[in-house]
């Protein structure tokens, strides 16, 4: 936003601060003791992460929070007698009314009297309104155009596209009659605000629109910004009839007049969040004042009179796999946020005047003591298990931490899967094979497009997961979830993947004919370079092939695919076909030993993918194993300058080198003297830092030990006579000292005897050999045990010829650095980089996940009686048709 030069008047909740904070202590004292009267039963099946807002699910699973203009908060439960509500994504309050919006496209109206709801919980209507989920609900009490209506309206916005205005004092069939409606936005709406009747919208199109209701009673799109927002627009809110504020998942806060013709965008907030913007809410008293909340876990009160940066970030809420903040609301005449989240059953209460964290509530339904952000960080919330279609608490007695490696803060645990927990995981996902092989295969594939899409509309949030968990930057986050939606898009091709073959007539009235069917259980163990990517990698594809899955996380960084089991319930995969289960070495060997898990996917380190392929083959399995790598370029004299050189740069150092395709060495045909002083100026321009912030390229180890580790091997580089061109150890980032940090490094007449070579380094560095010619330079790479990648440089096309004939790796680049395939091809290690036969994805990967079945059909044309035809054949084949 473009700054002002006039000094802003002194903001007065700037004055008597400690007077505030001693106001809104006596305020929790006073909410706690309403809270215990409020408390009402959830139902058992409540999901445990919901899209929390500060209108609901503070502190009970399912349950939403009420904002009074008395000032009180009462907890009521978004679901009660309709398992349809179990997830309310919306909710309004107007006097003696309280309405939900959740999944389904189900809304329900309840009577609220003095903080309790009427007539044993049960909504005075409750019913399916929409196509789809609802996104937003208002209650518009007795607008003076919407006469000769006497009685309330309710707007109801939705992932349909559409919005509906509702007369609660009409039902028919049991629901309000709908007195208008319009399709406003064809993706889907993901808020609304009404102010008078007028309704502005964002939608998953990136557009904010302007719908009034006319004297007549129809609604009618009035103004519209199609492309307001880098792809989805979150929020839209009103501030007063000519100014809207709105955000979206290209982290901008954007501020519209909407007295003009069209909105226009007349101020921005670039970069409001490091992560997508998903709320905006104005301060009932003070104009001026905007707050923000996103997925990066942070809420942003912004001073829009210079707002070059917050006036108070409010941090400390949420800690874990699931960092979104999503509705917010000021409290008490807006002396005060308060804020739920997701992936944490609890509500803070902030102070707005300092934007200090006053309490934090907790499940068992009582505020707490005043707590500070590092009281809230001590205790990290538990990753679930996913059983049968439930997210489920373990009842495991010991857990690993999964920490933040840019921090080494906690930010969840993960159980160790007791062994009864991991035989109902396997018997669920046995049980539900049942009917799931039978389900057509069209239907598979339509679970398969619904998840990319889901994938798409929420790759901001996975990639942020990604990066606050395994360390990545956003932007490698991204492409750490593109690269496994590829293989769901796949997956969508599934029924022409399924075809047999057919030869008819292979003898006298015989043919026969191949088909490929499921397997039954199948089981995934996932590494931790890739969070996202590799569990898109084996269960999408096992399941639409008709198998049931049981994967089993890093423990490293579990949340991208916890958050992908959602998506993937949410797309409509029934329960039990995905299962997740968590754990260290007990649960892996559980994996290979477990009778009912027919085949076993693996991508990790080669000690692990050998000791996983042994055991599971040994007990009758199939297994796709991929292992380490040591993946070389060879880069011959006439290569492109510029575009090698950065090439290489990007290979071995992107992502913190932590990539099984990551390039780790490279061999010089003709010396490195030419390529010494670019290489080590292109790498001396990477930035080092947390990968949540922006401009960075190269982010933490995932561990201390990985750390270590890597600084040991370029500590043996240099005793073992090889030269430090580059040396990234111990590097400073500023307010990150305690990170898993490795600077890019570059390490030159390196020999293959020596350690930096012969161990997989798995960090930023680059060894540098050098080899007389393109076949010295071959047999270098051949003799290595790993076979994953490898790429040449050069502009000759023969040299390219003879190199992909004579290479033995089984990904080939030519003048591309990290050659992996595309998935309408496959993953093809060789060597040491893979154990068993059938590789991932592609033909392969089906293949891997069905075996054939060959029918031959004999269908005789006589019935046992010698000279009688069967009915209906009495003419086939005589002379005289009849």
């Amino acid at each position: 936003m473009s700054d002002t030069s006039e000094t802003p008047e002194p903001l007065s909740y700037e004055l008597q601060r400690e007077e505030r904070i001693k106001r809104n202590r006596a305020r929790l004292a006073a909410l706690r003791q309403q809270s215990k009267r409020a408390v009402l039963p959830v139902h058992p099946k409540t999901r445990p992460y919901l899209h929390t807002c500060a209108a609901e699910a503070p502190w009970l699973p399912g349950g939403i929070l009420a904002s009074h203009s008395q000032g009180m908060c009462t907890q009521l439960p978004g679901s009660l007698t309709d398992d349809q509500l179990l997830q309310s994504y919306s909710l309004d309050t107007c006097t003696g009314l309280l309405a939900a919006g959740g999944k389904n496209g189900r809304v329900a109206v309840f009577a609220v009297q003095e903080g309790v709801l009427g007539e044993d919980c049960r909504p005075l209507l409750s019913g399916r309104l929409h196509r789809s989920w609802v996104s937003d609900v208002s209650l518009l009490p007795c607008a003076s155009n919407l006469a000769p209506h006497e009685a309330p309206g309710l707007f109801t916005a939705s992932n349909d596209g559409s919005v509906a205005l509702w007369d609660l004092n009409r039902t028919s069939g049991g629901q309000p009659v709908r007195i208008a409606d319009a399709g406003i936005h064809p993706g889907g709406i993901f808020s609304m605000h009404v102010l008078d009747a007028d309704v502005v919208t964002s939608g998953k199109d990136g557009a904010v629109a302007l719908t009034r209701l006319r004297p007549d009673g129809t609604l009618q799109l009035d103004q519209q910004h199609a492309d307001l927002h880098a792809g989805v627009a979150k929020c839209a809110r009103w501030r007063d009839s000519a100014t809207v504020a709105s955000c979206g998942n290209d982290r901008c806060i954007k501020l519209l007049d909407a007295r003009t013709a069209e909105l226009q965008a007349s101020q921005t907030i670039a970069e409001a969040h490091s992560a997508a913007v998903n709320r905006l809410q104005w301060h009932p008293g003070q104009a001026h004042l905007l707050l923000s909340a996103a997925n990066d876990s942070e809420m942003h009160l912004w001073d829009l009179r210079a707002a070059t940066k917050p006036l108070h970030t409010m941090s400390g809420h949420i800690q874990g796999r699931c960092s979104k903040i999503y509705q917010p609301v000021f409290i008490w005449g807006g002396a005060a946020i308060a804020t739920g989240g997701q992936g944490l059953h609890s509500l803070s209460v902030f102070d707005t005047d300092t934007g200090r964290l006053l309490s934090q509530e907790g499940m068992d339904g009582d505020l707490a003591a005043a707590h500070t952000p590092e009281a809230v960080q001590a205790t990290p919330p538990n990753v679930k298990l996913l059983i049968n279609g439930e997210f489920r608490e373990s009842q495991a007695s010991q857990w690993v931490d999964v920490t933040n490696p840019a921090t080494q803060e906690v930010i969840s645990r993960i159980p160790e899967t007791t062994a009864a927990e991991f035989d109902e995981a396997i018997q669920s996902a046995a049980d539900a094979f049942l009917s799931w092989k039978r389900t057509p295969v069209s239907t598979r594939a339509r679970v398969m497009f619904k998840l990319q899409q889901l994938i798409r509309e929420n790759m901001d949030d996975l990639a942020y997961n990604v990066s606050i968990e395994q360390g990545k930057t956003l932007a490698d986050g991204k492409g750490d979830v593109f690269r496994g939606q590829e293989v769901v898009e796949f997956a969508c091709n599934i029924a022409s993947e399924m075809k047999g073959e057919f030869v008819e007539h292979v003898s006298t009235g015989m043919d026969t004919y191949s088909l490929r069917q499921p397997l039954g259980v199948c089981a995934g163990i996932c590494p931790f370079n890739f969070p996202a990517m590799v569990p898109l990698w084996m269960y999408p594809l096992a399941v639409a092939a008709g198998n049931t899955f049981v994967l089993k996380p890093s423990e490293k960084d579990p949340g991208a695919s916890m958050l992908l089991a959602e998506l993937t319930m949410e797309a409509g995969l029934p329960r039990g076909v995905l299962n997740i289960v968590h754990g260290t070495n007990d649960t892996v060997n559980r994996i290979c030993d477990h009778p009912d898990i027919k085949a076993v996917s693996f991508v990790g380190s080669t000690p692990a993918g050998r000791h996983v392929y042994e055991r599971a083959a040994r007990n009758g399995k199939r297994v796709q194993a991929n292992a380490g790598a040591k993946n070389h370029a060879v880069i011959l004299p006439d290569a492109h300058p510029e575009a090698t050189t950065a090439a290489l740069t990007g290979a071995s150092m992107g992502a913190a080198g932590q990539r099984c395709m990551a390039i780790s060495a490279a061999v010089f045909v003709g010396g490195m003297g030419q390529w010494e002083t670019s290489l080590r100026e292109h790498a001396q321009r990477l930035k080092l830092g947390p990968g949540t912030q922006a401009g960075v390229d190269v982010g933490p180890l995932i561990s201390p030990e990985s750390k270590a580790r890597v600084e040991r091997l370029i500590a043996s580089a240099e005793q073992q006579g090889a030269k430090i061109l580059l040396d990234g150890r111990s590097p400073s980032v500023p307010g990150y000292e305690a990170g898993n940090f490795v600077g890019p490094t570059i390490i030159a007449g390196v020999k293959p005897h020596m350690d930096c070579y012969t161990e997989e380094i798995f960090g930023p560095v680059l060894v540098c050999l050098e080899a007389e010619t393109l076949d010295e330079a071959i047999a270098i790479v051949n003799s290595n045990p790993n076979g994953n990648g490898t790429a040449l440089f050069t502009k000759s096309g023969p040299a390219a010829r003879h190199f992909q004939s004579e290479v033995q790796v089984g990904m080939v680049g030519i003048n591309v650095p990290i050659p992996v395939p595309l998935p309408f091809f496959s993953f093809t290690g060789w060597r040491g980089s893979f154990f068993g036969d059938l590789h991932m994805y592609g033909k392969a990967g089906v293949d891997f996940f069905t075996q054939p079945k060959t029918v031959t059909a004999n269908w005789r044309d006589q019935d046992d009686s010698p000279g009688k035809r069967a009915p209906g054949l009495e003419g086939v084949g005589s002379s005289t048709p009849k």
